[in-house]
């Protein structure tokens, strides 16, 4: 039996593209560990449609709600009592969070904290926050607000999962490379040595649930993604012949990381986690 079954389940950011495929996984699990109820948390009005479109039926409740709106969190928690939460709801964009910072953190960093906060207060078992390896030694401002949000969530004692580039989700390079082809443009890339780990929708979700099934609380989660690509390799392997070099933006990197410490095997393969000092145990040395 699944540890989902009966359970009702909250997923931020759930039209987005990571939010829509956990809830596709929750809700396709089959009949023998359905949850009791999901509720789809999101704050574009179309981005539910379409999700309800796609998955709609009984188990699914779409919310509209900011993250970083106290009132709605409160509401969504107050009305449902979700007994776990994966939380994805975030601006994910390098380019607009560096342009945007006030907005990354409001709801990057206050969302998850006050999202973090309030699922305490109703006894929440579970809480995964979806991150990213743009987390790790952090040198953009959407980085640091997730190296926070991480840094928050588990010391409020829930858990969370860090990912690479999610391959073809909205806003990434490789849709921008499709329409750069279609309309005979030269195909745009950063540096001819950047790499980037990358990792399906469909795997993604699949990890992030997998890791919610072990999650104790206090844990950082790093699905197995494989080698980094190149991204210049990458973009040849997908029909590109014309390029144009535009350098890394404020606060890109040219190779990303995934761990901060060492890499811990987990019960599930392919599943690892990073052996990172606990924030809290930081403090205490310090002190």
């Amino acid at each position: 039996m699944s540890f989902l079954t009966g359970r009702t389940v909250l997923v931020t950011g759930a039209g987005g593209s990571i939010g829509s495929e956990i809830c596709s996984n929750i809700l396709l699990r089959g009949k023998a560990d359905h949850v009791k109820k999901l509720l789809a948390f999101d704050n574009s009005e179309l981005n539910l449609y379409n999700l309800q479109q796609a998955l709609g039926g009984p188990d699914l409740v779409p919310v509209l709600g900011d993250v970083a709106n106290e009132t709605d969190v409160n509401s969504v928690f107050y009305q449902h009592r979700p007994d776990i939460v994966f939380h994805a709801a975030a601006y994910k964009h390098v380019a607009l969070c560096q342009k945007n910072s006030a907005a990354a953190w409001r709801v990057n960093g206050y969302g998850t904290r006050y999202l973090c906060q309030v699922a305490k207060e109703y006894g929440v078992r579970k809480l995964l926050l979806i991150s990213t390896d743009k987390a790790v030694r952090p040198t953009c401002v959407m980085g640091e607000t997730k190296w926070w949000a991480e840094n928050v969530t588990r010391w409020n004692g829930y858990s969370v999962i860090r990912l690479g580039n999610v391959y073809g989700s909205s806003g990434s390079v490789v849709p921008l490379w499709k329409k750069q082809m279609a309309r005979g443009e030269p195909v745009t890339i950063t540096n001819p040595k950047a790499t980037r780990y990358f990792i399906m929708p469909a795997d993604a979700a699949e990890a992030i649930v997998k890791a919610s099934q072990i999650a104790m609380g206090g844990e950082t989660f790093v699905p197995d993604m494989g080698r980094p690509w190149n991204i210049l390799e990458m973009a040849k392997l997908l029909g590109a012949k014309d390029f144009k070099f535009v350098g890394l933006s404020p606060g890109e990197k040219l190779h990303e990381e995934l761990f901060v410490g060492g890499r811990i095997s987990t019960l599930h393969s392919g599943l690892y986690m990073d052996d990172l000092i606990d924030p809290r145990q930081q403090e205490r040395k310090a002190a």
